[in-house]
């Protein structure tokens, strides 16, 4: 039942990961099929503005890492980001007002994930007063199966592409391109990698990892026993690292349907997902932990919106010591993407300021 965990913080793998991103072999995708109504929010997720000094949105946030990143090894990596039929059109037109945020046109690609007709407690599809069924997205387990059909795998093979990180676009603190996780899932020799946090007591709402049958294996948390609960210590995050050449084996496995039962259109749902962590038991893996501070702050619903915050800045704070070597304020405070991936350059000009009030940094009280 237990699970072995690697624990980052290598500078070989760091080192081994650089090179990968250097050589422009890695690419980016993003989960955000999800609209915004557990926010109370009318959009797609990506959309919904975060930030509260500079008001950036989820989408900006994730793809300005993306140019940063691509600043710095000198490569234009790609994006691909998974949609939904229902926020498709509507992501496509907020990117395209928005100039990619900095991006290449051709650096960001848009794919599709399935519906399915959700089910009331007989197991019949809802019918809505238009007459129509109810659907809700299939959940991300045919993420790989959706990126292969839609040609986006073949194109970025065709470019040079071997690795594929991929994070969700509700976690601010997802890290598009991480070296350590590049260079150790390389040096593994793994198909995929986990980055796994440890888990904030038994009743938290995250899968947790285990192994079965010799395989890493992540439960849901909702498919979760008593003894499992508090068992099992590590959690998985939802990020994670792909070969390139295993997702193009994926399309024709099967994965199996879980059942979300949710509250909608004033009556009982049973929402039918298939999760991508299935995928693990046909793959070659292993997990490597890492500080939820520092990579975990997931806002799923308007209430995690400040912690999540929270967390953001005290990485921000200790971000802005590393790249200048100055101990900042513990005044709140966002970064540019540029302090995540400096460029030897941006290092220089950087060493030993103090956190200033201008376009590059901005401050003060989260109102």
């Amino acid at each position: 039942m237990s699970v072995r965990i690697d624990r980052s913080g290598d500078t070989w793998r760091k080192k081994r990961g650089q090179e990968l991103l250097f050589s422009g072999t890695v690419g980016t995708l993003i989960l955000a099929g999800g609209a915004g109504s557990r926010l109370g929010f009318l959009g797609p997720k990506g959309t919904f503005i975060v930030t509260p000094f500079s008001k950036k949105s989820l989408f900006q946030l994730a793809l300005e890492r993306v140019r940063a990143a691509s600043i710095q090894s000198g490569c234009e990596l790609p994006v691909a980001i998974l949609t939904s039929p229902l926020n498709r059109e509507e992501t496509a037109n907020f990117l395209e007002e928005h100039d990619y945020f900095g991006l290449l046109r051709d650096q960001v690609t848009l794919f599709e994930q399935k519906m399915l007709p959700l089910l009331d407690e007989e197991g019949k599809p809802i019918l809505l007063p238009s007459g129509l069924i109810a659907e809700g997205a299939d959940g991300n387990g045919y993420v790989c199966r959706e990126f292969v059909l839609s040609g986006v795998c073949e194109a970025w093979r065709e470019r040079g592409i071997e690795y594929v990180t991929l994070i969700p676009i509700d976690n601010i603190l997802a890290d598009p391109f991480d070296v350590e996780l590049c260079g150790y899932h390389d040096l593994m020799g793994n198909e995929i990698t986990v980055k796994a946090i440890e888990a904030l007591d038994p009743e938290e709402r995250v899968g947790r990892l285990l192994e079965q049958n010799g395989k890493l294996d992540v439960v849901e948390y909702s498919e979760l026993s008593c003894a499992q609960k508090n068992e099992l210590l590590y959690a998985y995050s939802g990020l994670l690292c792909f070969s390139l050449s295993f997702i193009a084996k994926t399309v024709n496995i099967e994965l199996p349907v879980h059942i979300a039962c949710k509250q909608m259109f004033g009556k009982t749902a049973y929402k039918r997902e298939r999760f991508i962590f299935d995928l693990l038991k046909y793959a070659t893996s292993s997990a490597l932990l890492y500080s939820r501070e520092e990579v975990f702050a997931p806002i799923k619903e308007l209430s995690d919106l400040t912690s999540s915050l929270e967390l953001l800045f005290a990485f921000n704070r200790r971000i802005f010591y590393q790249v200048t070597g100055v101990v900042p304020p513990r005044e709140a405070f966002e970064l540019d993407a540029a302090f995540y991936y400096p460029t030897e350059a941006f290092l220089r000009e950087w060493k030993d300021k103090s956190v200033p009030h201008d376009k590059v940094i901005i401050r003060g009280k989260i109102e």
